[in-house]
């Protein structure tokens, strides 16, 4: 999520510099633009962050599954 923000912020300074050589109507539109994009981006990491969270819980229970399958048919294999 670091490495979103940091791309965000370089947006943010591109946005700066090309808006510094725009037409005062133009640079607003395009920092609106810019300040919408960024509101949403802001409104969807909540739901990112609890995806992440469940894909890793996820992934942890199907690994615990998977190990404990091997481990019964090699005991049952044993005996």
């Amino acid at each position: 999520m670091d490495c979103k923000r940091d791309d965000m912020k370089k947006l943010v300074q591109m946005l700066d510099l090309l808006v510094s050589r725009r037409a005062d109507e133009e640079s607003l539109e395009e920092q609106n633009i810019l300040e919408k994009l960024i509101k949403r981006y802001k409104s969807l990491v909540p739901a990112i962050e609890v995806s992440m969270i469940k894909t890793e819980t996820h992934s942890r229970c199907y690994t615990y599954i998977e190990e404990t399958k091997r481990v019964m048919i090699i005991y049952l294999l044993e005996n």
